[in-house]
């Protein structure tokens, strides 16, 4: 199935033609059911053996059932699941990644048709990058904000952010400066 979900995900060189006869041949129709991303990355800085990590996720895969997978190299998996089962998953991997903390990241994308899992999967990747420190689990329908945020190119935040501050004095800089070296408290700014 990894074969499957790598030209599901990454849909280049791949036609919608291509993509439906392999679905017909797994006997999966794409009609009937929306399809959801998991995105788990491995982090490079894991805890605990890469290889115990590795073996609790395919444990998973293989006691939850009915999922399609496959290892992205070089650090992380991609499961596609039904969404009607999305509850069950999402409470086994809420588990997973409470359990694995420091070792992984897991975000699930949106519901999609199985033909247009490519862009459930960049909303799983949106999801993971809008994580904070010591987070590692987000779900991209809790997302809000992020989701526009995520979308910014570096170069369009950097050209926002200068415009922003180029409008500020001296004594309004320092003020910003000690409001964030305070936390963002401002009782102590």
């Amino acid at each position: 199935t990894g074969y499957l979900v790598r030209a599901l995900i990454d849909r280049e060189n791949v036609t919608q033609d291509f993509i439906a006869e392999v679905l017909r041949r797994n006997g999966i129709s794409d009609s009937v059911n929306r399809w959801r991303a998991v995105v788990i990355q491995l982090q490079e800085s894991h805890i605990h053996p890469l290889a115990a990590i590795e073996a609790a996720v395919q444990e998973l895969v293989r006691q939850r059932g009915m999922c399609l997978y496959g290892y992205r190299f070089p650090d992380e998996y991609v499961l596609l699941v039904r969404d009607r089962d999305s509850t069950r998953w999402e409470q086994d991997l809420r588990r997973l990644a409470d359990g694995w903390t420091g070792d992984l990241r897991i975000g699930i994308g949106s519901a999609r048709r199985l033909s247009r899992q490519d862009l459930s999967f960049q909303d799983a990747r949106l999801a993971i990058q809008s994580l904070d420190a010591g987070e590692n689990f987000a779900l991209y329908e809790s997302m809000r904000l992020e989701i526009l945020l995520g979308s910014v190119s570096e170069a369009a935040a950097d050209a926002y952010l200068q415009k922003c501050l180029d409008g500020l004095d001296e004594a309004d800089r320092k003020l910003l400066r000690l409001y964030f070296a305070s936390e963002m408290s401002l009782k102590e700014t």
